[in-house]
C-alpha cells in the first residue's frame, strides 16, 4: 500500500466508523428500557439526597417552594441561595433538564414530590397503591409519571415507594 493509502484511511474510513458508532449509541438512550431505568436510578438518588437533606435540618423539605413552585426539589437541594434555597448542595442537577425550578425526567415532565412527614396525614394505600397516593406519611412521595401523565390508574407511573417491573 502507498502511503496515501493510509492517510485516506485514517481520515475518511475511521471518522465514518466513529461517526457510525456514535449514531448506533443514541437509539438505545432513546429507547423505554433505558429511560425507565434512568428514572428509577434519579428516583433512588432524590430520595438519598432528600433523607440527607433530613438529616442536617431535621425536616424534608415542603413540596412547594418560597415562590408556590409546584415542586421543591431544585430549590431546596441544588445549594444556590439565590432561588430561596440553602447553601449546601443535596444533588447535582443537570441543569439542561430543569425548567422553571423544575427537574424533568426522562420524558421532559417534571418529577412529583409530595412531601408528607409535616402533615400528619394517614396513609391512603400501601406498596401497591397508585400515585399520588401519599404512602411514605412519615417522610414523602416522590414519583414520575413515566411518560403517560393522563393515565388514570398510574400503574406504569414510577415511584419511591413501589417495586417496579
Amino acid at each position: 500500500m502507498r502511503p496515501i493509502h493510509y492517510v485516506i484511511i485514517l481520515f475518511v474510513v475511521v471518522p465514518i466508523g466513529v461517526f457510525a458508532l456514535m449514531r448506533r449509541g443514541t437509539h438505545y438512550h432513546d429507547g423505554p428500557a433505558y429511560k425507565r431505568t434512568r428514572c428509577r436510578s434519579e428516583i433512588q438518588n432524590l430520595s438519598v439526597a432528600l433523607s440527607i437533606y433530613q438529616d442536617g435540618w431535621g425536616l424534608f423539605p415542603p413540596d412547594d417552594g418560597p415562590g408556590g413552585e409546584t415542586t421543591a426539589l431544585v430549590i431546596y437541594l441544588d445549594g444556590e441561595t439565590s432561588n430561596g434555597g440553602p447553601d449546601p448542595i443535596y444533588y447535582s442537577f443537570d441543569q439542561y433538564r430543569v425548567r422553571k425550578l423544575e427537574y424533568l425526567d426522562p420524558w421532559d415532565e417534571p418529577y412529583h414530590y409530595d412531601e408528607l412527614a409535616s402533615e400528619g396525614r394517614s396513609s391512603s394505600g400501601g406498596k401497591t397503591a397508585k400515585p399520588p397516593a401519599k404512602v411514605n406519611v412519615h417522610t414523602f412521595d416522590l414519583w414520575s409519571t413515566a411518560g403517560e401523565p393522563d393515565s388514570s390508574d398510574g400503574e406504569e407511573w414510577i415511584t419511591n415507594y413501589r417495586e417496579h417491573r
